[in-house]
């Protein structure tokens, strides 16, 4: 072993003697610098590798190659043999002799461009909302060949659930990188309001002291639930062809329905219009009219 500027004595401990060989602090080489020419490389398919590296002392001084080992490291962080696929390989650099510790450099190999001579699209622009998250294919070709999917390009979104306009990223991967950002459209949906009229009784003797009111789910079924702000307007109440509309109020904002005092018994067909005003991710639905009875008795 080379062992330099190494300070040696001999140390007596219990009777025996011991070699003591002490190795100066500034020997140590892992806060060195390493310079690496050049430091990247566009990807070949060939095996690459820098031009030339050099290991730098904390003082400036340059570490002679006699005085370390280099090994080139991959991503997974295996010895590299050859240096093809893109990526970042770390230079491992282990001192020996009178030095000591490990330094550590950077090469990389980048990706081709996908983009260049390439081309790309979405399989789908267009969806409409069903609370699920919309994730178009993509088509990339580039220089006649069409890629594959997760092995020469990933496709990641934003924004990809909800009503609006969603963005889908194409980024290359593997041999390729770089990439392109499109755009694509959700639609609101159609609002599920949905509803049929039921029937409802009155009691002709309270009637005949005070009004009565019925909640709307006592008159109206709803089979589904409209989205967004609810509104009602009475269109008309009959019994047989007689018009009773002055003795029957529907509160626009909840459905609230008041049957005024006065009111004769039989039965009455109410007609009302419903309307659910939609939300972001639902349109406004029509005036959807329904018929619900009310008896009085």
């Amino acid at each position: 072993m080379d062992i330099g500027d190494a300070v040696i004595r001999y140390v007596e401990m219990g009777g025996n003697r011991w070699l003591d060989v002490n190795i100066p602090i500034g020997n140590d080489i892992s806060k060195s610098t390493v310079q690496v020419y050049p430091s990247e490389a566009d990807y070949t398919g060939s095996p690459l590798k820098p031009a030339w590296f050099r290991v730098k002392l904390p003082d400036g001084t340059e570490l002679d190659e006699a005085r370390y080992t280099m090994t080139y490291i991959d991503a997974s962080g295996k010895k590299a043999d050859k240096l093809i696929a893109p990526g970042t390989y770390k230079l491992k650099i282990v001192a020996n002799g009178i030095y000591c510790g490990t330094a550590w450099g950077a090469y990389t190999i980048k990706p081709m461009d996908i983009c260049d001579g390439g081309t790309a699209k979405l399989t789908k622009t267009e969806y409409t909302y069903d609370g699920k998250p919309k994730t178009p294919g993509a088509v990339v070709i580039r220089d006649g060949k069409t890629l594959k999917a997760g092995t020469d390009y990933i496709v990641s979104y934003k924004n990809n659930k909800n009503a609006g306009t969603a963005t889908a990223f194409i980024t290359g991967t593997g041999l390729y990188g770089e990439g392109w950002e499109f755009s694509f459209i959700i639609k609101k949906a159609n609002n599920p309001l949905s509803m049929t009229g039921k029937t409802a009784t009155v009691k002709w003797d309270k009637l005949k002291k005070k009004a009565q009111t019925l909640k709307v789910s006592k008159v109206i079924k709803f089979k589904k639930k409209g989205q967004g702000e609810m509104r009602y307007k009475l269109t008309s109440a009959k019994k047989g062809k007689k018009s009773f509309k002055k003795y029957f109020k529907v509160a626009a904002k909840n459905g609230k329905v008041t049957v005024k005092k006065g009111l004769e018994k039989g039965t009455f067909k109410v007609k009302v219009k419903v309307k659910a005003g939609g939300t972001a991710n639902y349109k406004a639905s029509k005036w959807k009219t329904v018929t619900f009875k009310v008896k009085v008795r």
